[in-house]
């Protein structure tokens, strides 16, 4: 999933100002139509066992035209191991390249070796990524590590795998934006947990879920010693009937608090602008309303569910009020310190490595059940605003911050994407 998330940031990152001929909800539903014909051109040459190359037209929005158009794109496998009736089997090593078009003459390539066990052509149990790399137009992006070397459990029928690292201790802790995130897994858990699925494929067992117990402190307030068990369901799961409670985790609350703080200091600081940075200063406050954002998410998940209502934890999912409740985690990677010394030609810092722009943030979220299991799992969502205009100083820092978050706080704008695919597929 990550590899996915990896596209779409890239395509925001060329998407430019929204388009007055296509809505931002059109061009986000070509963009993911684009990917899901990425999974099944993937899916496909996955089944076959020689050393294979599938190239396929893929949909994108072409900013010269304001319209949809399509490009070519292809996806390379090798594979070390053996083959039983035509259909991979047993453990070797995957070499696997996705070149996916993102504009006329721009190809994001992404290419990874990963090592594991095919089971009768599908990968199954635990598989780890020994080196990956992003090329855009053959040139190496660092910018934007969204995967690491780790390993993941994949499932059959296959669904979206968090990537783990393991720790000194022998421990597993999640690998998300270019470092490790909230979630872990006990030492032995990911290996344990791949021996069965595994083993009940080699009895002839179908329907292959793991029942992964993980920790994770984006729930600490809401479960029980933050563990929880991830149930995970292969297939799209309707709403349209459900009654949905949506919660903001505890590190939402504090990042919304500490984001209004951060952002009112600005503000205060930069009341003397004139001219064109006073301009971007003034649509930059309209637009970065954090109410915003958040009945953007409540929105979105009103278009999935029969009714959606904010709630404080779990208990009203317990005692019935409710079917699901939606967990969301946001993150904000703004910087509200660079007035008076933005300078593209020193731009991006060191500083976080796992991100390149200005005006960055990530959303992920939880769907949970009654049964207070975990059925999907939105990986958190990086979206990055970077400087295209090649200026500096006061103007082009308001430019940046204003665009940013009228592309993404705006109706139905790029930070509620992700979850709305979330919801849908």
């Amino acid at each position: 999933m990550k590899k996915y998330l990896a596209l779409m940031t890239f395509c925001f990152l060329l998407s430019g100002p929204a388009s007055a001929q296509l809505s931002m909800e059109q061009r986000n539903e070509i963009m993911f139509r684009s990917n899901q014909l990425l999974k099944v051109t993937e899916s496909r040459a996955m089944e076959q066992c020689s050393s294979t190359r599938l190239v396929a037209p893929f949909p994108f929005y072409n900013h010269s035209t304001q319209a949809e158009a399509t490009l070519e794109g292809s996806v390379s496998i090798e594979w070390s191991g053996g083959c039983v009736e035509g259909k991979r089997d047993g453990p070797g090593v995957l070499n696997w390249q996705s070149a996916w078009p993102l504009a006329p003459g721009s190809m994001l390539t992404m290419s990874n070796t990963s090592e594991g066990r095919f089971v009768k052509g599908q990968r199954l149990g635990m598989w780890c990524v020994t080196k990956y790399q992003q090329m855009l137009n053959g040139k190496l992006s660092p910018g934007l590590p969204l995967r690491g070397l780790g390993c993941s459990l994949l499932e059959l029928p296959a669904k979206p795998a968090p990537l783990y690292i393991k720790q000194p201790d022998g421990s597993w802790q999640e690998y998300v934006l270019g470092a490790l995130g909230a979630t872990s897994l006990a030492a032995g858990e990911l290996e344990a947990q791949s021996a069965r699925l595994l083993a009940d494929a080699e009895a002839g067992k179908t329907g292959l879920k793991s029942q992964v117990v993980t920790q994770s402190r984006d729930l600490d307030d809401l479960v029980r010693g933050s563990k929880i068990v991830m149930d995970l369901s292969a297939a799209p799961i309707s709403l349209n009937d459900k009654r949905v409670a949506i919660v903001l985790s505890s590190q939402t609350v504090n990042e919304v608090e500490k984001f209004k703080r951060e952002r009112q200091v600005l503000i205060d600081d930069s009341t003397g602008l004139r001219g064109e940075a006073a301009v971007e200063r003034a649509r930059f406050i309209q637009a970065s309303n954090t109410d915003r954002l958040l009945l953007n998410i409540l929105k979105v998940l009103k278009m999935h569910a029969k009714d959606a209502q904010p709630a404080a934890d779990f208990a009203a999912l317990k005692e019935g009020g409710f079917d699901y409740e939606l967990v969301v985690d946001w993150k904000s990677m703004t910087r509200f310190d660079q007035l008076g010394k933005y300078s593209r030609e020193a731009w991006p810092p060191k500083s976080p490595p796992a991100i390149s722009g200005v005006s960055c943030e990530s959303l992920r979220g939880f769907l949970i059940g009654r049964d207070l299991k975990v059925v999907k799992q939105l990986p958190a969502f990086p979206i990055c605003q970077p400087d295209i205009s090649g200026a500096t100083g006061d103007q082009a820092y308001m430019w940046i911050l204003a665009t940013s978050f009228a592309n993404r706080w705006g109706d139905l704008g790029l930070s509620v994407v992700g979850l709305n695919a979330f919801l849908k597929y």
